[in-house]
């Protein structure tokens, strides 16, 4: 799906009574700011640098106290499987096991029970995703996702290891070529964040759930060749019982406050858990496929029979959340 249409988004949130004055991130940037009793609502970028922007943007706006929609935190948990780990962890949504690390040799302080799934922070459909049965293939595919160094770097080590003279200097008595080398290759060496989540055997699919406002949209997504339903584009939208995914799902969703976020969750038995969550960049094909949305009705969920737009959905959310 292509680009959505930000005039027909505003045009569906001033039917739902929210006036929208236009600003480009630069102007936000260089100054010129609303009120701070006047929401901003921004959207995302996959390109890194104007990311990076949005971020440096959105910091700043929060510390001065202006209201985001979505919130900093959920920006920040975009395209950061890490950060979303301490976001569950803040609210106490602890039913998988998952730890965030930054070096490989960390995770011997922990007792991890393999298999397990090894997370890039970033990616979609299924990529950078991995399932490790024991500790040494870990640390292989860990290592694997970092270059170590690169040629140049490795020549400079060559050349600090076999081509330098002995130095001394009087000013730090216990310098020697061995240690500085040591201490330079700790220096240069690349790291790969990465995550590493508890494994749910047996499982044959999981559930999409895109909550927008008051409205959820399910899906069942099967897995094909691994472990994985992620990107494997097959789907099913027309489930049976619904009910108590989307009653996790809701429950999840009134910790993490936003007009919308879309669900990964798995089910074994009774237990659900969710795999990950987005804030401000997601599928839409529960939307666009689908035949329609639930809604709680204070005793239940009941199901309306509609195709809205995607723009009209964000809008939509976007007009629930603010109205509240």
């Amino acid at each position: 799906m292509g680009p959505m249409d930000i005039n027909l988004i505003i045009e569906h949130l001033k039917t739902n009574g929210i006036t929208i004055t236009l600003k480009s991130y630069h102007e936000i940037v260089n100054g010129q700011l609303p009120s701070k009793d006047i929401p901003i609502i921004y959207s995302f970028s996959q390109r890194p640098e104007i990311r990076a922007y949005l971020k440096d943007m959105a910091t700043f706006l929060h510390t001065e106290g202006y209201q985001l929609v979505p919130s900093l935190e959920i920006l920040l948990c975009h395209e950061n499987k890490g950060y979303q780990e301490l976001v569950k962890n803040k609210y106490h949504i602890d039913d998988l096991n998952a730890y965030y690390f930054a070096e490989i040799e960390e995770i011997k302080q922990y007792d991890l029970k393999y298999p397990v799934v090894l997370k890039r922070l970033d990616g979609s459909n299924g990529k950078g995703v991995f399932l490790v049965e024991d500790e040494v293939s870990l640390i292989k595919k860990v290592n694997s996702l970092t270059p170590l160094y690169t040629s140049s770097q490795k020549a400079d080590l060559m050349r600090r290891k076999y081509f330098r003279k002995e130095k001394s200097y009087k000013e730090y008595p216990n310098y020697n070529n061995k240690n500085d080398l040591e201490q330079y290759r700790k220096h240069i060496k690349e790291h790969k964040r990465f995550v590493i989540q508890e494994f749910i055997s047996g499982l044959d699919h999981d559930y999409r759930v895109l909550v927008a406002g008051d409205r959820y949209y399910i899906t069942k997504r099967h897995t094909k060749d691994d472990f994985k339903a992620s990107g494997t584009k097959l789907f099913d939208f027309d489930i049976a019982e619904p009910e108590a995914i989307l009653a996790f799902a809701k429950e999840v969703h009134e910790k993490i406050d936003s007009p919308f976020l879309s669900f990964d969750i798995c089910r074994k038995g009774d237990e659900f858990y969710l795999i990950e969550f987005q804030g401000l960049h997601f599928g839409m094909n529960v939307v666009v496929k689908g035949s329609g949305y639930y809604k709680y009705e204070g005793n239940g969920f009941t199901f309306t029979t509609q195709k809205p737009s995607p723009e009209e959905t964000i809008a939509y959310g976007l007009a629930n959340h603010l109205n509240k």
